[in-house]
């Protein structure tokens, strides 16, 4: 594992008199880290999460969570999904790319490539520190700039809404694709009717998505 980084602090006091002093403080840090190598044990283990993606072992709530992979070259901070092309206008279906640019209807983990990073580019507080005739004021507030984190509020209320037993967002009936020529940011909501796959509520059977794709759900995350 190699890390590089940089940080930075300043400070400075703005006031200096007899009876008021503030200071400004304001600190920094960036880091990067890569995998130089990886090991055959942790090769099996990201061949046993694919198996286990695969296998649909757990239901929809282990699925719609992306699972830490070791890559060489990569961090052990990245979010790694297959990259998707959208919806489909003909069929309602989602169109995948596979990594030698071919596309797919089928979301195939073995395909997944890194789409972003937890990491922020940099990350740290900032502040000030005041006096006046005898009483102190300390604040500080932290922050973040860059990095991306995956919209689980998303995923698991629109794209593996459980329409029979949760909540679940307006978008799953205002935003999916409905009839051809649609364009549509959610696929064809019949894969959420009844009588379509096993998953068993009131005595009918309800389809809902089975893999995980977290490249459409990985959004900036600037803050404060």
């Amino acid at each position: 594992m190699e890390n590089r980084g940089h940080e930075i602090k300043l400070q400075s006091r703005v006031v200096n008199t007899r009876n008021t002093i503030i200071n400004l403080i304001f600190n920094g840090a960036s880091n990067k880290g890569k995998l130089k190598k990886i090991s055959n044990s942790l090769r099996a283990y990201n061949d046993r999460v694919n198996e286990h993606y695969n296998s649909n072992q757990g239901g929809n709530d282990v699925q719609s969570t992306p699972l830490l992979r070791y890559v060489e070259g990569g961090s052990l901070t990245g979010i790694y999904a297959m990259r998707s092309l959208g919806i489909d206008p003909a069929t309602g279906k989602e169109l995948y790319m596979r990594r030698d640019g071919s596309t797919t209807f089928k979301w195939d983990p073995a395909e997944n490539v890194l789409v972003g990073d937890t990491e922020p580019s940099m990350s740290g507080s900032f502040g000030l520190s005041a006096y006046w005739k005898g009483f102190t004021l300390d604040t500080y507030f932290m922050y973040e700039w860059g990095g991306q984190r995956y919209n689980q509020t998303l995923r698991t209320t629109i794209e593996m809404a459980d329409i029979l037993n949760s909540n679940c967002d307006r978008r799953v009936l205002s935003d999916r694709w409905i009839k051809p020529g649609d364009i549509a940011r959610f696929r064809d909501i019949k894969r959420l009717q009844l009588g379509d796959a096993p998953h068993v509520a009131s005595g009918a059977e309800l389809q809902l998505p089975q893999h995980v794709e977290p490249l459409r759900w990985a959004t900036s995350s600037n803050a404060t």
